[in-house]
């Protein structure tokens, strides 16, 4: 045990449901008991959780009051900043979305407990909306809480082999015997404010989710000489924790461990990760997170990497592969590279690469490794950088070198730098005409040495940095890294996709639980300020479900992903226009980092304000993003994180990334609005 998860309480509710008496027989299952058992096993045995603190469900003991009164006893009991799991094994369903109407598919996901039934019988299923009512007070008093969901369509609910599936009810949701009105109104209540209470919804949990919610979970029956049934998830998951190398792995170091494994066992089942998926399991401390992208699968010298297209991988460029689970590449804790993979074709979401060299150690280039980008093979891929410095500065020589040595920055002669960045070395005594010639260089305090950075516009691009200010070419170099990066993402597009023109994208504000227009400024610009809560529209015109991404690629630097809410993909169907971010505590609220200093006033007395972007992306396949993601930019103080940090729901992506098929295809929209700091705000 960590010595930080020391002293805390530990919680856990498990259920397992082989019997249903509301069903026929094909419905019963064999293997959800089963996984309980194992399940409470790992927790005793690994993890120091006490029986007494645990509350286990079997079958009959499984109702849907069952289960909702011991979801309720866990927020009761729980105290502030204790550790919870709470694991389900049984059946999942879908039944018709509520008048929230807020699922993509028009179906809401479910838990089948014991009781319910389809027509002519009561449907008594759990709700995904009532969980998440649920989850919102728990996570309240505890940002701690891990969710184990072994039972189809478990991707989004925040097996002779029998699958946990059982048919959607698609009665109109005011037929169904259970609705919002119903128990619902119990999981509305109060629940302390605990120190989660401020942190991004997916921080506040984890969830290991059986497969995606358009998919079934399957049984498998493993042991000798008898078989024993459990749920491949449970199985898997179990085995790891209980492995001599478990040693206080991440969440996503797990799920990296068993996905591979789960698949070979079911190639048609997806295991899904939710949430803060860099702390440590049934923990409390945090790993913070390389950009990578995991390798999918491997034969004789070709590789699939678990990326493409849709993420700016290119043919040509290089990775560098890694062994499971390596948390660094640079510094005293850097993993040694098993070898490099050239990328010889990219598909939508992912690429095929052919191994260069291998370095034999007793390791190999295995499914399960972690791919990092060395060179990216286009020039225009990265950022054109002129230094603008008095001739033999010993600063700027450092400098050219820390950009030769990158491999998203290129260093441009004189006038040479169109369309990238042009880096300034001011100070007392250093002036020059073309210093001269950018106005908002003349408005910045001279008084010491600064590194000031500008675009073609004459604009600040990135925080100005003190030349004597420590580390000061690496912060530099950093976020000049990251305006190449934020720069890549935007130009990823796919104009030839049949998709092109098919999915409107609108930004709306939300006002009284639902979406309106923002105002416009005089240009036909759409206006939000710090506070507001913007609602995403999201409309799918095209023949074909599509998985929607939307990323937040502004204003700090920050690249994240602002939906979907949960981290985990999930099929939009062709019809009317969805609005995503409007259930409580699924907000998107914008903000502004305290005194960032890239902000602008429009005229002397005019609001001050930037400028944002969200991107959303529409894929036949789902799509992992993390390799995208970054950071803000450096500040002085540190990162700048603001309406990225709110906006970005997940650090990673929401599945394994290996769904794919041969008819791969997606396009993105760009929305860009401006953001303006509150009039009472407005510095001066």
């Amino acid at each position: 045990m960590d010595s930080a998860d020391e002293g805390r309480g530990r919680w856990a509710l498990l259920v397992g449901i082989d019997r249903y008496p509301n069903f026929g027989q094909s419905w019963q299952l064999d293997g959800c008991v089963n996984d309980v058992g194992i399940m409470r096993d790992a927790l005793i045995r690994q993890f120091s959780f006490s029986k007494d603190r645990m509350t286990v469900l079997l079958n009959e003991q499984a109702t849907r009051d069952g289960i909702l009164a011991a979801m309720e006893d866990l927020v009761g009991r729980v105290g502030q900043d204790d550790i919870v799991v709470v694991h389900y094994s049984g059946h999942g369903s879908q039944q018709t979305d509520g008048p929230e109407q807020d699922e993509p598919d028009g179906l809401d996901e479910t838990l089948v407990p014991y009781d319910s039934g389809r027509i002519p019988k009561r449907n008594r299923d759990i709700t995904d909306d009532e969980i998440h009512e649920w989850l919102q007070r728990l996570t309240a008093r505890t940002p701690f809480v891990t969710l184990i969901i072994d039972c189809c369509h478990s991707g989004t609910i925040v097996r002779e082999r029998k699958n946990r599936s059982i048919p959607a009810d698609r009665r109109p949701h005011s037929e169904l015997a259970v609705g919002a009105a119903g128990a619902s109104k119990v999981l509305r209540g109060g629940g302390g404010a605990g120190a989660s209470a401020g942190l991004p919804p997916t921080d506040r949990y984890v969830l290991f989710a059986a497969c995606g919610s358009w998919q079934v979970a399957n049984e498998i029956a493993v042991g000798a000489p008898e078989k024993v049934a459990h749920g491949v998830l449970t199985y898997f998951l179990v085995q790891e924790l209980m492995a001599p190398g478990f040693q206080g792995a991440t969440c996503l170091e797990i799920f990296e461990r068993l996905s591979p494994r789960l698949r070979a066992e079911c190639d048609t089942q997806s295991p899904q990760l939710e949430g803060a998926q860099h702390r440590q399991l049934f923990g409390v401390s945090k790993v913070e997170p390389m950009s990578y992208i995991p390798l999918l699968e491997r034969e004789r010298d070709r590789v699939v990497l678990g990326a493409g297209a849709v993420c700016g991988v290119t043919v040509g460029s290089r990775w560098n592969v890694y062994p499971p689970g390596t948390r660094s590449v640079s510094g005293p804790d850097a993993v040694a590279s098993l070898g490099t993979v050239e990328i010889v074709t990219v598909a939508s979401v992912t690429s095929e690469g052919k191994i260069l060299d291998e370095i034999p150690r007793g390791a190999e280039i295995l499914q399960g490794c972690r791919a990092v980008e060395t060179v990216r093979c286009l020039k225009g891929a990265r950022l054109a950088v002129e230094i603008v410095a008095p001739a033999g500065n010993s600063s700027a020589a450092a400098l050219s070198r820390r950009i030769a040595g990158s491999r998203l920055l290129w260093q441009t002669r004189s006038g040479e730098s169109a369309g990238g960045a042009r880096v300034f070395l001011l100070g007392p005594g250093i002036r020059s005409q073309r210093v001269d010639s950018v106005p908002v260089l003349k408005e910045l305090d001279l008084s010491q040495e600064i590194w000031a950075t500008v675009d073609d516009y004459g604009e600040l691009l990135i925080p100005t940095v003190p030349r004597c200010q420590p580390q000061a070419l690496e912060m530099l170099a950093e976020n000049l890294e990251k305006v190449a990066l934020l720069r890549s993402v935007v130009e990823i597009r796919n104009d030839g996709s049949p998709l092109a023109g098919l999915i409107d994208f609108e930004l709306l504000r939300l006002e009284a639980g639902r979406g309106v227009a923002p105002p416009l400024n005089e240009t036909g610009q759409k206006i939000f300020q710090e506070g507001d809560r913007v609602v995403l529209e999201v409309r799918n015109r095209s023949p074909k479900p599509l998985f929607i991404y939307v990323l937040d690629v502004g204003l700090t630097g920050k690249v994240g992903l602002a939906y979907p809410d949960l981290g985990t993909g999930k099929l939009l169907e062709p019809g009317p226009p969805i609005q995503l971010g409007r259930r409580p505590g699924e907000e998107l609220t914008l903000s502004i980092p305290e005194g960032f200093p890239l902000l602008r006033r429009v005229s002397e007395k005019g609001p001050v304000e930037g400028m944002e972007t969200l991107k959303l992306f529409a894929s036949t396949s789902e799509a992992d993003f993390s390799v995208l993601f970054q950071p803000g930019f450096r500040l002085r103080s540190g990162v700048a994180k603001g309406l990225g940090e709110v906006l970005a729901a997940v650090s990673g992506g929401g599945g394994y990334g290996a769904m794919r098929s041969g008819d791969e295809d997606w396009t993105t929209v760009e929305r860009s609005f401006l953001l303006r700091v509150r009039p009472s705000e407005s510095p001066g």
